[in-house]
């Protein structure tokens, strides 16, 4: 796995711990602050603003939208919730009709899966999830600073 595929996945796990515990005055929100300058926006349950056009999303309610950071150091992170495992081909050819080429994609089974594409500009993780009836995907979005 290369150096940005592991920061991307560090920080998407970051990400996921501010959202579990925000609002609790947890030192995972002050490490998130300190990570990115204070720049935060916990967009809710929509595709943060400044989110790259770039980037297709699948058609999903979106769960939960996050940027943090600022100019060349940015991550955004979309949850999402789709039908089912059968939405990550469609996720892998959006992205590579994009300009966004794979550099790893798991097995896709029921249960899970994972996508990792990038283009000269971004990194793009994808994580299919499975729980009780329901199916999301995050997208952990990076600049690509190679």
């Amino acid at each position: 796995m290369t150096k940005r595929a592991t920061t991307l996945g560090v920080a998407t796990v970051f990400v996921g711990a501010a959202l579990l515990l925000g609002g609790c005055g947890n030192p995972v929100e002050g490490f998130v602050k300190s990570a990115t300058k204070g720049q935060v926006d916990l967009s809710g349950h929509s595709v943060p603003a400044d989110f790259p056009k770039v980037v297709p999303l699948y058609s999903g309610r979106v769960t939960s939208g996050v940027a943090m950071g600022q100019d060349g150091d940015h991550i955004w992170n979309v949850i999402m919730t789709v039908p089912g495992p059968q939405v990550m081909p469609t996720i892998a050819t959006q992205l590579k009709k994009a300009g966004f080429t794979t550099q790893i994609s798991t097995k896709i089974t029921g249960d899970h899966g994972s996508l990792i594409f990038d283009n000269k500009d971004y990194d793009v993780a994808v994580v299919l999830k499975h729980s009780g009836d329901t199916y999301t995907v995050d997208y952990a979005v990076s600049n690509n600073d190679d």
